[in-house]
């Protein structure tokens, strides 16, 4: 995350960590959709992007150009993904930091600035295209010398950090929009299994048997 502070969507990469939101979810923030007193954050809208065709679904080199891809909002499609997202304080601290540098960009913008409301918005205020945060994050991650990884991976391991953290599975399930807690589990069977074993070694050092002794 250090490799990300100077770059204007900052506050962008650190929620996806701390919250494991998908990219359409953070672009399609408002700050209409944060409570700053009780560090609550609803996720009512995502971004997806839509072929000129009318149909949604990515860009495929070959097929689609990229004057023939546009952006909009819409609202997430099952109940689980309409969510309250809870904040920590750092991460509160961090949209604060970002509130006050789109202020600046909205100063310098004048006239051309377009008040959609958005937290993520590019430098007019307007919708952010999902590629172009792919590509920054990339861009920040070679420079920072780090192996490939894909903005998709940070959702992942915001999972990855709760899970080792011993939340539950429901919490985790219902934190990253997941349908059902199957699904989490399923999808992060190695990591409960890494905690399973752990969990046994702990109480094996809380309760030593010793060899030989009597059963």
């Amino acid at each position: 995350m250090a490799a990300s502070e100077a770059h204007r969507l900052h506050a962008a990469f650190y929620l996806a960590l701390m919250t494991g939101m998908r990219r359409g979810e953070l672009l399609g923030l408002h700050w209409a959709d944060l409570d700053w007193e009780r560090s609550r954050l609803r996720v009512r809208h995502n971004l997806i992007e839509v072929r000129a065709e009318g149909t949604a679904g990515k860009q495929h080199a070959g097929k689609d150009t990229v004057s023939s891809v546009r952006v909009m909002l819409q609202t997430p499609k099952t109940q689980a993904s309409r969510r309250t997202v809870v904040l920590s304080p750092g991460t509160v601290s961090k949209l604060r930091e970002h509130q006050a540098r789109q202020k600046v960009e909205r100063e310098n913008a004048g006239s051309a600035w377009q008040d959609q409301g958005l937290i993520f918005s590019n430098e007019l205020g307007g919708l952010t295209n999902p590629h172009a945060l792919y590509d920054w994050f990339k861009a920040i991650t070679e420079t920072a010398g780090l192996p490939p990884i894909r903005f998709h991976d940070l959702r992942h391991t915001a999972a990855s950090l709760m899970i080792h953290r011993g939340v539950s599975p429901k919490t985790v399930s219902d934190r990253l929009g997941h349908s059902d807690v199957a699904f989490t589990l399923r999808t992060y069977a190695h990591l409960y299994d890494e905690q399973r074993e752990e969990a046994a070694f702990d109480l094996t050092d809380l309760f030593p048997v010793a060899v030989g002794g009597a059963n």
